[in-house]
């Protein structure tokens, strides 16, 4: 049976079967959207469109079924999150992260259940950096807290 440890820093070094993964920032999302961030000095502000962009390539990404999301990202209220200053992807991040704990926490969990399901086969012992409120997906996947 498999085990999950909640750390607060990854471990630098995996033992064979340990698997480790942090808490979602969507950064491939953003990368993978039409954003295009440059990691400059820049400040930038948020717009709406943006932000659905990536909400909606989120939503399409981890679903709980094939084809449907498990959040509609047009009924999330993206007024107060317009024109908020950011300069990294990693800043972008962080506000996407915001908005999906307000109002898509499913579509987070959604994102650590997407890690835990495609895992590498023969994991013994996996690793998560994140808050232990999350240790409860882990149980309902069937794994043990070590």
């Amino acid at each position: 049976m498999s085990k999950f440890s909640i750390v607060t820093a990854v471990p630098a070094k995996l033992q064979k079967g340990e698997f480790a993964f942090s808490y979602p920032s969507f950064i491939e999302e953003i990368r993978d959207s039409k954003l295009r961030v440059a990691n400059d000095d820049k400040v930038k502000l948020t717009k709406n469109n943006m932000l659905r962009n990536a909400l909606v390539l989120i939503s399409m990404r981890y679903t709980v079924e094939p084809g449907i999301p498990v959040f509609n990202a047009y009924h999330i209220p993206l007024g107060d999150y317009e024109g908020l200053p950011y300069k990294t992807e990693h800043d972008l991040s962080q506000i996407l992260v915001r908005i999906m704990e307000k109002h898509a926490s499913k579509g987070i969990d959604a994102a650590i259940l997407s890690k835990l399901n495609t895992r590498p086969t023969g994991t013994k012992l996996i690793y998560f950096c994140g808050p232990s409120s999350k240790s409860q997906l882990f149980i309902q996947s069937g794994l043990a807290e070590e």
